[in-house]
């Protein structure tokens, strides 16, 4: 582990930054009271100290045990003894339901941890397609803008994060009481030199070689042994055999307390390495703005009958700046009107979507200017997972509810309805497997477009009137292409196609078709 990732002031620094990320009650977060982590934290404190207490109690009844065996038979009370049995069974049964108590909470606070924090970090994530840049340029020449494996800090780190801090929470939540009782009865018994000798162990020995531990703790307790004889000589054989079993738990305790927090230190470097690797993750999204790539898009330059404007745009691929894709494009187009892109593989076709759409942080020259807001990229690879229909539709701009009905319609007119069978008919059940491992390119194409179509007649503002159609068709049959086409020509939408499809021309009215070195031509079709 690199120097500025130990167990030092940085990691106390990051570590306070995160611990403020989980504690925030954010409105984003819709939990209740109960569940809070602060309230957990303090439910847990409240258990642990009845647990130590319930524990000092159980503790004791060895030497009350030998103080009732070690009476003649004539003085020996049947009912004392009866008590002592029911006590015993009592304190067993409460300290074992306290426990499981605590460790139920300590698992509760865990997931509520975890889910605040991924909630906090998926702010940053999911925004301006940080997530984008982070995965597909993490090879920058500037280490300091970058991280490694982004997704597995969001899932494993986090999670083995919050377990370790969860388990860890209780013990040192109440250390610090337990810890000064006992040394308080330690020194009532042995004076200043037992709690001293038990310090000195855990600081010093402990640390050197754990083998001295059963070596010293034997010492230990037979010093203050023989040390009770003298404080307590006064004392009957009974009350004195009660006294020493009393010495030895309470010694006994304490250095198992001291004990407890040296075996933390495995959780503590787990939760040193988690929180320089997910706060170093924070920290480089805050750092790489994506702001900077965006800086192209201005809207203000726009004319009422304009949708789309491109002015002396010149880029080149992201990580070779001598590779020019794009020299000087100069495009406007009104509404209504549709461009076809055509062009050999590897011309840029794609990487103009890219640019436009800010995924590219090439460094670019001129502008261009549309409404995000009112415009839709359709990928010619969808993203999907394994949930269910219901959210993959809805995917990514559609709030409002959709019906199971109007679903089926959408899957039967553009022939999925056997889609269905894969979720048993139900279209808010999740799917065992991917959806591109389940279906067909072609058929992964028209659920995106059945996306598309939820988000044009969803009347949510603003309207979409600008569409990025990146080979949307390249899987499907030519009767399908002029459906979906058909079908977008009747919206009244403008549009930008990529396409290699002869076919796709009778659908447009422009083409601008690129060369290499970033060379173009615009035509009427």
């Amino acid at each position: 582990m690199p120097s500025e990732n130990n167990l030092n002031y940085l990691f106390i620094k990051r570590f306070i930054q995160l611990f403020r990320a989980i504690l925030s009650n954010s409105s984003d977060f819709n939990g209740h009271f109960y569940s809070h982590p602060l309230t957990l934290i303090l439910l847990i404190t409240v258990n642990q100290i009845s647990l130590q207490f319930v524990i000092y109690l159980v503790g004791l009844l060895p030497s009350e045990y030998n103080f009732q065996l070690g009476k003649s038979p004539s003085e020996r009370n049947l009912s004392e003894f009866h008590w002592l049995i029911i006590r015993s069974f009592l304190y067993v049964t409460i300290n074992a339901l306290l426990k499981s108590f605590s460790t139920f909470l300590s698992s509760i606070l865990s997931i509520q941890w975890r889910t605040r924090l991924i909630i906090y970090l998926h702010s940053f994530y999911f925004k301006q397609q940080r997530f984008y840049h982070m995965l597909h340029h993490s090879t920058s020449s500037d280490e300091k803008q970058t991280v490694d494996n982004p997704d597995e800090r969001i899932t494993q780190d986090v999670d083995s994060l919050c377990r370790s801090l969860s388990t860890i929470t209780p013990l040192l939540l109440v250390s610090p009481f337990t810890i000064a009782f006992y040394i308080y009865r330690v020194w009532k018994v042995t004076g200043y030199y037992g709690p001293l000798g038990i310090v000195v162990y855990f600081f010093l020995w402990t640390g050197i070689n754990r083998i001295c531990i059963s070596a010293v703790s034997r010492t230990i307790f037979r010093q203050n042994i023989f040390e009770v004889f003298h404080l307590y000589d006064h004392l009957t054989t009974l009350e004195l055999v009660q006294k020493i079993g009393e010495t030895i738990f309470v010694i006994g305790y304490l250095i198992f307390c001291f004990n407890q927090l040296n075996d933390t230190a495995s959780d503590v470097a787990i939760i040193a390495s988690n929180t320089h690797r997910v706060q170093s993750f924070i920290e480089c999204m805050k750092n790489n703005s994506v702001d900077r790539f965006e800086t192209q898009i201005e809207e203000d330059v726009l004319h009422h009958d304009e949708v789309l404007l491109i002015r002396n745009l010149s880029y080149t691929l992201p990580n070779n700046e001598q590779m020019m894709l794009m020299n000087n494009l100069n495009l406007t187009l009104y509404p209504q009107q549709r461009l076809l892109i055509t062009g050999g593989s590897g011309v840029g076709k794609t990487s103009l979507f890219r640019v436009l759409h800010s995924l590219w942080p090439t460094k670019s020259n001129g502008l261009f200017s549309y409404k995000p807001d009112q415009a839709y990229l359709l990928p010619q690879r969808p993203y999907f997972t394994n949930c269910s229909l219901y959210d993959e539709l809805r995917y990514p701009h559609v709030d409002r509810y959709i019906g199971q009905t109007q679903i089926e319609q959408l899957l039967n007119e553009w022939k999925l309805s056997h889609v269905l069978n894969c979720v048993q008919g139900d279209v808010y059940q999740c799917s065992k497997q991917l959806w591109q491992d389940l279906l067909s390119s072609g058929e992964i194409q028209r659920l995106s477009f059945i996306r598309l179509l939820l988000r044009l007649t969803s009347n949510e503002p603003p309207r979409v009137n600008l569409i990025f159609l990146d080979e949307i068709t390249s899987s499907v049959d030519v009767r399908t292409e002029m459906s979906i086409y058909s079908c977008l020509i009747d919206q009244n939408l403008t549009m930008i196609s990529i396409g290699h499809h002869e076919s796709l021309r009778q659908y447009h009215q422009l083409e601008l078709e690129l060369f290499e070195n970033g060379n173009y031509i615009i035509r009427n079709i």
